[in-house]
């Protein structure tokens, strides 16, 4: 099936423009699934930081800064009958090493310290995937230019983040 259309080529630059002909339902898992093994053995406690809507769905504990409307939700916060608890990825309330895999996706950019976020998220879980928007997708999505979009622009670069 041909999910995409050509917008424009820039032949000379070696880059190619290419969009969904139609919005789909898919959910984050969805892409994820197709390029990660998460490979989480049965029975781990995992943790999604920054749940929202879609909770991770091998998640057994949900936490979410915001349990009420935010203007980075879309959809409306889901538990699905998890343990849940408000708080902080700046400062998070379980004890060292207490998560086998920690969830953490598109809620980096939004932090006022990202040094004690990735600081908590490494104290707290023995492993786990962090997955944040790239620069040029939020220079092209926040078409509104919602003011406080997001702080940071993140890189990876070999094994390191960048907060810029």
């Amino acid at each position: 099936m041909n999910f995409f259309k050509r917008i424009f080529s820039l032949s000379p630059v070696g880059a190619i423009i290419y969009t969904r002909k139609f919005i789909s339902g898919e959910k984050k898992i969805d892409y994820q699934k197709r390029f990660i093994k998460f490979d989480i053995p049965e029975g781990s406690k995992v943790l999604d930081v920054g749940s929202g809507g879609e909770p991770f769905p091998y998640a057994n504990f949900l936490i979410d800064r915001f349990p009420g409307k935010t203007q980075h939700r879309y959809n409306k916060l889901q538990t699905k009958n998890l343990p849940f608890c408000t708080g902080s990825v700046e400062n998070l309330p379980y004890k060292s090493k207490s998560f086998d895999f920690v969830y953490c996706a598109h809620v980096l950019e939004h932090v006022d310290n990202p040094t004690a976020a990735c600081e908590e998220i490494m104290r707290i879980g023995k492993r786990g995937y962090i997955e944040v928007p790239t620069k040029t997708s939020d220079i092209i999505f926040n078409f509104a230019r919602l003011k406080h979009f997001h702080k940071w622009y993140i890189s990876k670069i070999g094994n390191s983040l960048f907060f810029i």
